[in-house]
């Protein structure tokens, strides 16, 4: 099974060795509750069980889940009352999901989950060196570098979300405070307006004019600069773009990327390419089963043959 602790919802889905996810549950949230979580998760797992035969249930070998690495750093800053830093601050998630399902578990950054659902689904011959932004609550993000899944000693991620970027007053701020839903939830409350709820695939944008526009907008800008930056580290192919949102509005958000990205000249490299991701909202959690299957089955190395 894969699992997501996300920002604003949960997922569980039920994946197979031969690619294909046959089940999924999703509930949204305001926030995740660390008193409650897990139990939920647990029920979710469970569900899908008993929708199980005999036989397949002795062939689930267990959970991968993806999860941010520091929830406790920043649920504040999606409303979360201040008791849930510490809660979240002294769990092992993965034990923790671990002890309410009885399988074993398996924890994964949620970049890095959705980075490597998308490294499988490009089409042979895979890129060897791309950069990968997830717009959702905030910017996940992963790197593959020579056909490797890039992570640091701790399990995290590359954090793009963090690169310094020009806020929409030109002063200096991290990706993540103008390329994400945060910030639109954040430009919406400054217009008297207010998140919808449940899942931003299923809102109606054309009610969030004309704040969702320059927030497209003003998230081009931010995605165009911090893929330069990437690039000016990492020889990077490409940058695939993302998102828990509709694919029209991906597809707004790739445009003003490419435009802001065409504004800036050339020093030595030409500007690299960027192309919309195929895995969408469920990135992270088809990652997280990709990932427990392949370390269980083929490689404890994040390495995969591109070609």
């Amino acid at each position: 099974m894969g699992v997501e602790i996300g920002w604003r919802h949960r997922e569980v889905l039920l994946y197979d060795l031969a690619g294909r996810t046959l089940a999924t549950l999703r509930s949204s949230y305001e926030y995740p509750d660390a008193t409650r979580i897990f139990a939920d998760l647990a029920a979710d797992v469970q569900i899908m069980r008993d929708a199980l035969s005999p036989q397949d249930l002795e062939r689930l070998v267990g959970i991968g889940l993806a999860a941010p690495t520091f929830i406790h750093g920043s649920i504040e800053r999606i409303g979360g009352p201040p008791e849930q830093v510490e809660l979240w601050r002294s769990i092992d998630v993965a034990a923790r999901l671990a002890a309410a399902t009885g399988l074993p578990t398996d924890w994964f950054n949620d970049g890095s989950a959705a980075c490597w659902a998308e490294i499988l689904a490009q089409p042979l011959p895979r890129p060897t060196t791309f950069a990968y932004f997830q717009v959702g609550t905030f910017v996940g993000a992963g790197i593959v570098m020579n056909g490797a899944l890039w992570e640091d000693p701790s399990g995290n991620a590359a954090d793009l979300g963090s690169i310094i970027v020009a806020g929409a007053d030109g002063a200096p701020t991290y990706a993540h405070m103008v390329a994400s839903l945060n910030a639109l939830d954040r430009r919406l409350t400054e217009a008297g307006m207010r998140r919808p709820r449940g899942f931003p695939q299923e809102w109606d944008w054309t009610a969030l004019e004309p704040v969702a526009s320059a927030w497209i907008d003003e998230a081009g800008r931010a995605l165009a600069t911090a893929v330069l930056s990437t690039r000016a580290m990492i020889d990077i192919e490409k940058a695939v773009i993302d998102g828990v949102i509709p694919r029209s509005i991906l597809a707004r958000l790739l445009e003003r990327t490419t435009h802001y990205l065409a504004q800036i000249p050339d020093l030595v490299r030409p500007r690299p390419r960027v192309e919309p991701g195929v895995q969408a909202s469920s990135a992270a959690a088809t990652g997280a089963a990709q990932l427990y299957l392949y370390r269980r089955y083929f490689s404890r190395s994040w390495h995969l043959l591109v070609t």
